[in-house]
């Protein structure tokens, strides 16, 4: 019966470890922002997905403008304002922000996505005190901590960086970099991410 419980406290452990393992997770590294824009508000942007897949790009870009109307921002995806067929250069982004009337353009893209080799250490926990009842049993437990080798696994990390420019002057407001852990899809990066830079946005008073 002990010996069940005990395995059966194993399992758990490195049941927790899997789950946690396999969770997808999105994370900024670092932002910045200029210091003459402290305290001053952006409130209509253009949002460009820099991608060669239309679909891709939309998903992203629907993300964040929503995410940003959620918060007061105007917002405008440039894959419905602007052609599929014309370049996405600065030319055309900065004529479409004038043209709708946009103060800022936020373009994202992606830096790396790569396979990284991660060690997860060996997990320890002591057994219960419940399932102690025997000096010959209860030494081990008592003595040392339940023990699990540690072991390398793969892990794909996506890395993306975000710009927030001013458009007539094109000076850099601010800029955010991030990255998620095993994406199966653009799906699982683009609702947490959008998250996590409007909120940046709001943290640091550049939007209400």
């Amino acid at each position: 019966m002990k010996n069940r419980a005990l395995a059966l406290v194993g399992s758990l452990l490195l049941f927790s470890l899997f789950l946690l393992a396999s969770c997808v997770s999105t994370k900024l590294t670092s932002s910045w922002q200029d210091a003459e824009y402290q305290g001053s508000v952006v409130d209509n942007v253009l949002v460009v997905g820099i991608s060669d897949n239309l679909e891709n790009r939309k998903l992203f870009e629907d993300a964040l403008v929503k995410e940003l109307q959620k918060n007061g921002v105007v917002a405008i995806a440039s894959a419905d304002a602007i052609s599929a067929e014309k370049e996405l250069d600065k030319d055309t982004i900065k004529a479409e922000a004038a043209r709708l009337g946009m103060g800022a353009v936020m373009v994202t893209h992606v830096n790396s996505v790569a396979a990284e080799s991660v060690y997860e250490p060996p997990p320890t926990g002591r057994a219960p005190y419940a399932y102690y009842g025997q000096l010959d049993t209860d030494l081990p437990a008592i003595s040392q901590d339940i023990y699990r080798p540690g072991a390398y696994r793969s892990e794909t990390l996506a890395r993306l960086s975000t710009n927030l420019y001013d458009r007539e002057t094109e000076k850099l407001i601010w800029t955010a970099s991030s990255e998620t852990v095993d994406p199966k899809s653009v799906k699982d990066v683009v609702g947490p991410l959008s998250k996590l830079l409007v909120k940046d946005l709001r943290d640091k008073k550049l939007i209400k």
